[in-house]
């Protein structure tokens, strides 16, 4: 990937961060719900928010092709409520 590639793409994803951030912000207000993950760490909705929407703005910007993409909110990652 070229350098002007990169820099298009983190320009790209500053209004996605600030979103992001917001969104946090409004979610801890309200009061955070954590799961467990299967590895036995917690995951918070606020964690899963903000990684939908970040990794959903990097899709839309990179053709990954059959890339699977692993992150925190996975559906291979078995959650329970605590």
């Amino acid at each position: 990937m070229k350098i002007n590639e990169l820099k298009s793409i983190s320009e790209n994803l500053i209004d996605t961060f600030n979103i992001a951030g917001k969104e946090s912000i409004e979610l801890y207000a309200k009061g955070l719900k954590i799961e467990i993950k299967e590895d036995n760490s917690p995951v918070s909705n606020g964690d899963l928010k903000v990684n939908k929407l970040i990794t959903d703005k990097i899709k839309e910007l990179i053709d990954f092709g059959d890339l699977t993409q692993l992150s925190i909110g996975s559906s291979r990652t078995q959650r329970r409520h605590i």
